[in-house]
Order: C-alpha cells, then sequence, then structure tokens
C-alpha cells in the first residue's frame, strides 16, 4: 500500500521543487532522495543509460557542456571508458572502479573540468562516440591539469605522455590521418610498457583503421584480427563488437557481401539493442541488403537504425544511418527525398565536426544523387568540399574523389577527361582491392565509352565489369548506372559468349532492369512496336515472351520464368517467328536491336513485319 501510495505521489509531481521563477528549473525534494536511490538500484544498466542519454542531450541543448560530458559518460560503455582510463593512466584504485555512476554525478562542474582522471574519462568517452574536436579539447585539458602545481608528480611524466600519445593517435586514425596514426600506434607498440589487453585492442583497432586509410585493407583484415584477440582476452564488451563491426565493414569495401552479412547477422545477436553500434551494425546490414536490391528488410533495418542513433552521442553512426536511408529512397526511385536526406545528414554532421572519413562518404553518396539529377552545379560544391577536407595519404576517399571528379567531367560533356580519370580509378581500385567502387566506375566507363561509340571498347569493359561483378553479386551498382548500362547488357547479351554464370548474371540482372526501367506502356522497353505492326500484331504473352528472348533466355528459362510448359513455350515462340518474318532466334534478336536503335536515335530503321 504504501509503495502504491508513492507512486501516486510521484505521478502528481508532489516532490518536484521549483528552482526559478520562470519554470525552466526543477528538482526532486531532498527529502525524497532514499527513495531515488531506491527508484535507480531498480532499474537495469539499459534504464540508467537511457535516462543519463536523455539528460546529456538536455544539457546539450542548454550549452552546458560540463554537465552533458558528464552524463554522456554514464550513457556510453561505462566499464569500457573505465577500463581504458585505468590501463593509460592508472589512477584507479581496484576498489574504486565500479560506484562512477555514484560519485560522478556528484562532482561540481568547474571541478570536473580540473581533475586529471576526469578529463581523461571525458576524453574517452567523446572518442568512443566519435566526436574528435571534443575529444581534442579534452585531451588539452588534461595535459593542461597535469602542468597545475596541485598534481604535478602524481604521475610519471612519461605515463602522461604515454596517456596523451594512445589519445591523440586514436583521434589520427578516427580523422583519416593514416600515416600519423600508423607511426604513433608503432610507437605506442615499442614503448616498452606492460600494455594490458583493452588497451591493446584499442590500439591494433587504431592501427587498423590507419592500415584502411592507406588503402591496405588486406592488412586492415589481418590486424583487426588480432585487436579481436587482444580484447577477447579480458572480455572487454565494447571492443569485441566493435572490431567485429570494423571487419564486416572492410569486407563490405572488399564487395565480400557473404561474409559481410553474417558477420552483421552475428553482432545483431550478440550486441545488446542499447548500444549505438547496434544502430551501426543495422545500418551495414541495410547497406549489404541494398545491394543485392532486398529492399523490404533494408527498410526495416534502417528505421531501426535511425532510432538506436543519437545526434549528440555518435554523429558518425548517425550519419551511417543517414546514408542507409539515403540508399534506400534510392532504390526506391525518390531521388529529391534521397538528396535531403543526404544534404539534411551531412549538414548536421558539417555543425557536429563528425570524423572526416565518414563525412567524405556521405559526400560521396550526395555526388551519386546529383549525377543521376543531372544537376552540374551541385557536382562542383560537392567536388571542391571533398577537395578541401580529403588527405593525400587516405587512398580509399583518394579513389571516391576521383569519381566524384569524374562525375562532373562527365555532366560538363568532357568524355575524354572521363575516361581518363576513370581508368585511372579503376586501376587503383583494383590494386587496393576496392571492389565497391572499382564495379561503380566500371559502369560508367562502359556507358561512357559507347556514348562516343566505341562499341568494341565498350563491350569489353562491359565484360570486366560483369566478370568482376558477378562474382560478388553485385545488383544495385549496376541498377543505379541506368537505363544506358541496360541497353548495354540487353545487346551484350544477345551478341556476345559468356559463360554459364555469367549469361544467367546478365539475364538476372535484365529482369531487375525491366522491373525498375520500363520504357514504354507496355513495359517491355523497346519492343512495344511490335505490338502494332503489320495486320497480324504481336499479343501481350509473345510481346511478354519476345522481352525474355530478347534477354537471351532458352525456351526452358523462358518456360520456368512464365510457369508454362516447354511446348507451350516453344508454341508461342513459332508464332513470334512467324509474325516478324525470321526463321531463327538470331534473326528475331538482329530485329530487336534494330528497332532499339530507331528508338534511340543510334542507327537505320527496320521495319519489321510479316
Amino acid at each position: 500500500m504504501t509503495q502504491v501510495l508513492l507512486d501516486e505521489l510521484v505521478w502528481r509531481n508532489f516532490f518536484i521543487v521549483a528552482c526559478d521563477e520562470e519554470g525552466v528549473w526543477f528538482r526532486f525534494n531532498h527529502l525524497f532522495a532514499d527513495y531515488l536511490r531506491n527508484e535507480l538500484l531498480q532499474l537495469r544498466m539499459e534504464g540508467i543509460r537511457e535516462r543519463c542519454s536523455r539528460a546529456s542531450e538536455w544539457f546539450h541543448d542548454y550549452g552546458m557542456q560540463d554537465e552533458a560530458a558528464k552524463y554522456l559518460l554514464l550513457a556510453s560503455d561505462f566499464d569500457y571508458v573505465a577500463n581504458l582510463t585505468e590501463a593509460t593512466c592508472s589512477l584507479s584504485r581496484e576498489d574504486r572502479r565500479t560506484p562512477y555512476l555514484l560519485w560522478l554525478c556528484r562532482i561540481p562542474s568547474a571541478e570536473f573540468a580540473r581533475l586529471p582522471l576526469l578529463c581523461m574519462l571525458s576524453a574517452w568517452t567523446y572518442i568512443t562516440n566519435a566526436r574528435v574536436v571534443d575529444a581534442l579539447r579534452w585531451i588539452a585539458r588534461f595535459e593542461r591539469s597535469m602542468q597545475e602545481p596541485e598534481h604535478v608528480g602524481s604521475l610519471d611524466p612519461s605515463i602522461v605522455e604515454f596517456s596523451s600519445k594512445c589519445l591523440k593517435m586514436k583521434c589520427n586514425a578516427m580523422e583519416g590521418r593514416g600515416k600519423e596514426a600508423l607511426a604513433q600506434c608503432d610507437e605506442l607498440l615499442n614503448s616498452g610498457y606492460e600494455i594490458k589487453p583493452s588497451l591493446m585492442s584499442m590500439i591494433y583497432q587504431s592501427l587498423g583503421e590507419a592500415y584502411e586509410r592507406i588503402g591496405d585493407m588486406a592488412q586492415a583484415q589481418e590486424i583487426y584480427l588480432q585487436a579481436q584477440a587482444s580484447a577477447s582476452v579480458d572480455a572487454t564488451m565494447h571492443q569485441l563488437l566493435f572490431n567485429s563491426f570494423n571487419f564486416a565493414e572492410v569486407q563490405y569495401y572488399f564487395g565480400e557481401f557473404d561474409d559481410a552479412r553474417e558477420g552483421c547477422e552475428k553482432l545483431l545477436q550478440s550486441c545488446p539493442t542499447d548500444f549505438a553500434l547496434y544502430g551501426a551494425v543495422c545500418a551495414l546490414l541495410a547497406r549489404v541488403l541494398l545491394e543485392r536490391n532486398e529492399q523490404e528488410r533494408a527498410a526495416v533495418l534502417v528505421e531501426r537504425s535511425l532510432k538506436r542513433t543519437s545526434h549528440y552521442r555518435h554523429i558518425d553512426m548517425y550519419l551511417e544511418a543517414k546514408m542507409a536511408q539515403t540508399g534506400c529512397l534510392t532504390a526506391k526511385g525518390d531521388l529529391s527525398e534521397a538528396y535531403e536526406a543526404i544534404v539534411e545528414a551531412i549538414l548536421y554532421g558539417e555543425q557536429k565536426a563528425v570524423p572526416r572519413a565518414v563525412l567524405l562518404h556521405a559526400y560521396f553518396l550526395q555526388a551519386e544523387i546529383a549525377a543521376r539529377r543531372r544537376n552540374l552545379r551541385d557536382l562542383l560544391v560537392i567536388e571542391r568540399k571533398f577537395t578541401a577536407r580529403v588527405h593525400e595519404e587516405d587512398v580509399h576517399c583518394q579513389l571516391l574523389l576521383l569519381f566524384v571528379q569524374a562525375l562532373a567531367k562527365r555532366e560538363k560533356g568532357d568524355a575524354v577527361a572521363t575516361l581518363e580519370l576513370l581508368e585511372d580509378l579503376v586501376s587503383r581500385a583494383r590494386k587496393g582491392r576496392f571492389v565497391c567502387v572499382a564495379v561503380k566506375a566500371l559502369a560508367v566507363q562502359a556507358v561512357v565509352m559507347r556514348s562516343v561509340g566505341d562499341e568494341s571498347r565498350a563491350y569489353a569493359l562491359l565484360g570486366e565489369l560483369l566478370a568482376l561483378a558477378s562474382r560478388h553479386g553485385f545488383v544495385r551498382s549496376i541498377l543505379d548506372a541506368g537505363g544506358p548500362l541496360r541497353d548495354l547488357l540487353r545487346d551484350y547479351s544477345t551478341t556476345r559468349k559468356a559463360g554459364a554464370a555469367v549469361r544467367s548474371y546478365v539475364k538476372s540482372l535484365l529482369v531487375e532492369f525491366e522491373r525498375e526501367l520500363p520504357t514504354s506502356s507496355s513495359g517491355i522497353g523497346g519492343l512495344g512496336a511490335f505490338a502494332n505492326d503489320g495486320a497480324d500484331p504481336l499479343t501481350p504473352r509473345e510481346l511478354e515472351i519476345l522481352k525474355l528472348l530478347n534477354m537471351g533466355m532458352t525456351r526452358k528459362e523462358i518456360s520456368e520464368t512464365l510457369c508454362i510448359s516447354v511446348n507451350t513455350a516453344k508454341k508461342h515462340l513459332a508464332n513470334i517467328y512467324s509474325k516478324l518474318g525470321a526463321n531463327t532466334r538470331e534473326e528475331v534478336l538482329g530485329k530487336c536491336a534494330a528497332n532499339r536503335a530507331l528508338e534511340h536515335g543510334t542507327g537505320p530503321a527496320t521495319v519489321c513485319r510479316e
């Protein structure tokens, strides 16, 4: 009965006391403190994180950054930040590891900004949440605090130097300064200090990021596995999860979609749903599914990702979620809405100083959409912003910049410069195993080559693209190249010989193209003229079969696609041959090619009559 009465009093706000006349500040009556402590003890850690997160956002909105930082720390992976602080500074004692929640909240704001331990805690927290600018500010505070008279001599100067290097190394790795981070990692690993497993895992993680930036993705994968082994020694959950996520992300850029998907699925089973990393994993898995054109599940994951990532705590993960959302909108054909979504995300990221590499990936996505909308002005603006922010040593982002420059040159009508940039891009991307960007570049290169009239070279590039893309199962990157690549694929399927795997892959792509890009009222693109040709036009069913024949399908494949018998398919094909005045499959496909040439104004008219 007493508990019910207390709950009623709380619900009616009887224990709330106003602190000002404006009605902005309120607090609980101090007589109610014991009740609040008991309530807090009943909460699970997930509930505590949620409340601390909301408090951090509120203080952030009102400009009280010190208070926001305290609650930001409490909302993060508590043990992870504490372990890193202990490993780098050795200020914490074993009997003071757990009660952070109790004593940290009681520290006045001014004192919070001076104590070395708390400055380091804040720096690690901001690094964990990818807020590099804020982290650098707290690193500077940590270094200044160690020079104050009351703290001089409290730590060995070499430990202070080691701690500062750890913090700065992580910031450099996140910012894309690969060579600097690589040198700092080597220096730390060879320093002679006894490094605890949790800190060793973090150093290896930064080392992996550094190798990513300089373009050595294979070495990055190996280093992430070493980081995972170090994290497993003391079971640091945050490190175990984050290293697995980084590994899956590298697999995505390598085009290893099946492995990346499997890694993300496992992470979703093991990662606590209240971690922002859970949202980042959802976003990465959504991008993998989108590449395979599995739009429905990708949309569900994007919605979940946006709910899990916070504007205030994890700006990098929020941008990842927004990029996945933009990908879903683009796949649906909502280019205007997709462009608005990515621009909104970029503006927020620029305002909050998101890590450089994440922002550059967002620029790249914005440039792709701008190119599809034929917006040269925005492409040039994106190119300038990209050039101003990219580091020379960041190999992956340098490749993305080359692609943006090629898109701008193409929109200007400079085909020669476009092809030169793309040729350089493909060569460098293949050398670094950046399969995703290589596939996108080859698709544009093949289309541009055909537009300048070099059919043989266009087909050669298309063959190179199909060999690479079919091996990894690319779909969305091919579809995003649009109608020109679809037409090139159609002609390739009817005039070029390829292996069974590539032929099957081309047919599946053409089916996907027909779903997304019907070019006539009949929905079969380029063949609708046959419906009204001559005294005996093709029926809708015959037009459908002609479309499948035009994709290079055999009679058996046509029967399986349309769920009809082989004999029925054979009968329909005989009628089509008769109506078009053709005796062989090759003659029918030749007439289809002639009609497409007439439709696009690329060849002489061929009237297909009986």
